[in-house]
C-alpha cells in the first residue's frame, strides 16, 4: 500500500476507488508505491517508460498518474511532465471577488527581465481547464525569467487564449508587462495597442492563488535554490465579466525576495467601497 495510507484506483475505476484485487489493481499499487518513493520535486518517469518496465499499457500508467495528481501527490507542469509533490506549507486562494487584484512587491529591489520567449502551441490540460478551452487548442505562451538586483529571482509563464494568442497581441502583452516590471504579468493598457479591440477594456483578475511548494528541479537550478528549498507559486486568472477567462499567469518566485499582495474591494457602510489588502510576506528581511 502506498505511503500515507492512501490506496489507489485500479485502471478503469473511478478516482479514489480502492484496487479491486485484480492484476491491474496490484500493478497500480506497485507502480504508485515506487513513484511515491521519489523525493519531492523530483521528475517522475514518463508513462511509456513505466509501461515498458512493468509490461503494462501506457493508459493504465496514465490512470495512476491521474490518481496521484488528483490526490496532490504529484503535479503536472505546463509541458505535461509529472513531478513528485509535497504538501504546500500554505495556500491562499481568492475567487470571484469584485475588485480583486494581485501584485508582487520586490521590497525595494530592482526587478528586471533577464530573458523571454514567445510562442504558440497546443494547450496542455493545466492551461486548458482554467481557461475553459479544449485541450490542444492553440494558445499564446509568454515565458519570462526575472532578476532582482541582478540575481535570478522568478520565472513566469502566461497563457493567452482566443484572439489574444495572435502574434501582435502576444507582443503587446509581453512588452507592456516587461516595461512595467510587474509580476504577475498584467494586461497591457489600450495605449499599448490602441488598434486592438481586445485590449480597449483590459481583462481584470478573476481569481488568484498563492502557495509554497517545491519547484521542479530545473526551475530550482535556474533560481539558484538549494535542494529542498520551497518556492512561492502565484497563479492569477484574467478575464472579463460574462466571458471565458482570457489569460492565465503562473509565476515561481524565490521566497526570500518578494512580498505577495492580494487586494479586494470591500463595501463601505455608505454604499461605497474601499480596498482591503492581505500582504503575504515571504521573508523577514528585504533582498
Amino acid at each position: 500500500m502506498p505511503r500515507n495510507g492512501r490506496r489507489l484506483a485500479s485502471p478503469g475505476s473511478g478516482p479514489g476507488d480502492a484496487p479491486d484485487g485484480t492484476a491491474a489493481g496490484v500493478l497500480a499499487e506497485r507502480i504508485a508505491t515506487v513513484l511515491l518513493d521519489y523525493e519531492p520535486g523530483a521528475r517522475l518517469p514518463r508513462a511509456s517508460e513505466l509501461a515498458r518496465r512493468y509490461n503494462a499499457s501506457a493508459d493504465d500508467v496514465r490512470d495512476i498518474f491521474d490518481y496521484l495528481v488528483s490526490r496532490q501527490l504529484a503535479r503536472r507542469s505546463p509541458d505535461g511532465r509529472l513531478y513528485r509533490a509535497s504538501p504546500p506549507e500554505y495556500l491562499i486562494a481568492l475567487d470571484g471577488i469584485p475588485g480583486l487584484g494581485a501584485s508582487v512587491d520586490p521590497m525595494g529591489g530592482s526587478l528586471t527581465c533577464l530573458s523571454y520567449g514567445v510562442s504558440r502551441r497546443p494547450a496542455t490540460e493545466d492551461a486548458a481547464e482554467p481557461l475553459r478551452i479544449a485541450r490542444g487548442e492553440p494558445v499564446g505562451v509568454l515565458r519570462i525569467a526575472w532578476a532582482l538586483n541582478g540575481t535570478p529571482a522568478a520565472m513566469s509563464t502566461t497563457y493567452l487564449a482566443g484572439h489574444l494568442a495572435e502574434p501582435q497581441l502576444l507582443t503587446s502583452w509581453l512588452t507592456a508587462g516587461a516595461r512595467r516590471r510587474e509580476l504577475p504579468l498584467a494586461p497591457p493598457t489600450a495605449c499599448a495597442n490602441p488598434a486592438s479591440e481586445d485590449l480597449r477594456t483590459p481583462p481584470h483578475v478573476l481569481s488568484a492563488a498563492v502557495q509554497m511548494q517545491l519547484p521542479p528541479l530545473s526551475v530550482a537550478r535556474k533560481l539558484h535554490l538549494a535542494r529542498g528549498q520551497l518556492a512561492v507559486l502565484v497563479t492569477v486568472l484574467f478575464g472579463k465579466a460574462g466571458y471565458s477567462p482570457s489569460a492565465l499567469t503562473a509565476a515561481v518566485l524565490r521566497p526570500d525576495m518578494f512580498r505577495i499582495i492580494l487586494e479586494t474591494g470591500q463595501p463601505e457602510p455608505e454604499g461605497g467601497s474601499r480596498p482591503a489588502v492581505w500582504s503575504l510576506v515571504t521573508a523577514d528581511d528585504g533582498p
